[in-house]
């Protein structure tokens, strides 16, 4: 193993976990560095220039500080493809594309869907079901100019065609076209979780895509809530990615709320993280 992993599991152990930091090396080492498989396994050595002595140094300095590596780098993987991810965007999550393959697996037998994502922030699950359901038409609203701006380079980079309009949710938005899907992964964290969070999230990642109010945690649904009911389609599909705790109140608000068919899901760690429901 080459040493340059030693050194940077070295230190920022106490930060991560041994196996986080390995994949941490591993990740800035072979991606940022362009180290080959060679020249991490087989011990080759590789002599860093000044600049990138420096480099490392600040890329370290920077993660000691808490800064998701996700951030430093600029970039990550969702659904096979690579997004550009800064502080104006959440981290994409594998949770998350457990949502997008959801809805890519029940649209499987349906054409020339129209899809509303709100709360787009990156862009990935926009864009991701651009390019997995063909012949979708695919908007993606967001609060943020910023994670606009993010987002559609990362169309762009993705080769994907996505209409990305600046809305906030909670003021009049346009009703001229209706749509088949609306999917959101709204903020949903209470701000007497913030305590038990990691640093990494909570002190980096945009606190407006992440919290809501201690005493309306469910503001968001409630709203989304309405919006698709003037914007779905007769039997037009709401999909959302929740907090784990509130699965079941969530799945009643939508009962209570004119929806039917409603369905609760776990992601691959056994939490109740994502609901269908039909208008």
């Amino acid at each position: 193993m080459n040493p340059l992993v030693t050194y940077i599991k070295q230190t920022i152990l106490g930060l991560y976990t041994k196996a986080e930091a390995f994949a941490i090396a591993k990740w800035l080492l072979t991606s940022h560095f362009h180290f080959s498989m060679m020249e991490l396994y087989g011990g080759k050595d590789r002599v860093f220039s000044e600049k990138e002595k420096h480099e490392l140094d600040d890329i370290l300095h920077r993660l000691l500080q808490k800064e998701p590596i996700q951030y430093i780098l600029g970039k990550e993987t969702f659904c096979g493809m690579s997004f550009e991810v800064n502080s104006s965007v959440l981290i994409p999550r594998p949770e998350t594309e457990e949502l997008v393959r959801w809805i890519v697996e029940d649209s499987a037998e349906r054409q020339s869907l129209r899809i509303l994502d709100i709360g787009t922030g990156s862009g990935c699950i926009a864009i991701s079901l651009a390019k997995e359901i063909k012949g979708s038409s695919v908007t993606g609203w967001d609060i943020s100019e910023n994670a606009l701006k993010t987002a559609q380079h990362n169309a762009e980079m993705n080769n994907a065609s996505v209409k990305f309009i600046l809305q906030d949710v909670f003021k009049p938005f346009p009703e001229t076209e209706k749509f088949h899907v609306i999917v959101s992964n709204p903020p949903y964290i209470q701000q007497i979780e913030r305590s038990k969070m990691d640093d990494q999230v909570s002190l980096w990642e945009p606190g407006m895509a992440l919290f809501v109010p201690d005493d309306d945690p469910f503001i968001f649904y409630k709203r989304i809530m309405d919006i698709g009911r003037q914007l779905l389609l007769p039997g037009g599909k709401l999909f959302f990615e929740i907090n784990q705790k509130y699965g079941e109140e969530v799945c009643q608000l939508l009962r209570n709320g004119d929806f039917c068919e409603v369905e609760l899901r776990k992601d691959i760690n056994g939490n109740d993280r994502m609901i269908k429901a039909e208008l």
